[in-house]
C-alpha cells in the first residue's frame, strides 16, 4: 500500500507525502516486500531505500530464500546492475564479518 501511495505522491508532486512514504518503507522492509521495495527504490532513484533493501536482501539466509522467487529473477532481469550491487554487499559482509574470529587465548 505504501509503495502505491509513493507512486501516486510522485505523480502529483506531493513531496511531503513522498518523504513520509519513503520513511515508512525504510522501517518496514521484510521478506514479503524487499524485492518490490528495491524495484521501487531503483525506479525512483531512492538511494537510502535502495541501500537498506540491498543490505536486507544480501543477508545470507534472506538471499537464499529470496533468490529462488520469480520476483527476484524478474528484478535482476529488469535491473541487471542490481546483481552486481548485491554481490558487492555480500562480498563486503563476508570480508568484514563472516569469517572474523576472536584470537584464541
Amino acid at each position: 500500500m505504501t509503495q502505491h501511495l509513493f507512486v501516486a505522491a510522485d505523480r502529483y508532486a506531493l513531496d511531503g507525502l513522498k518523504i513520509l512514504c519513503e520513511d515508512r518503507l525504510l522501517r518496514d522492509i521484510s521478506m514479503d516486500n524487499a524485492i518490490s521495495t528495491l524495484a521501487l527504490a531503483e525506479e525512483f532513484d531512492l538511494e537510502e531505500l535502495k541501500d537498506m533493501c540491498l543490505s536486507f536482501i544480501s543477508e545470507p539466509l534472506n538471499l537464499v530464500l529470496l533468490s529462488v522467487k520469480v520476483e527476484y529473477v524478474q528484478l535482476i532481469q529488469r535491473y541487471p546492475s542490481l546483481l552486481e550491487k548485491i554481490g558487492d554487499v555480500v562480498r563486503w559482509t563476508v570480508q568484514n564479518y563472516a569469517f572474523k574470529k576472536e584470537p584464541i587465548s
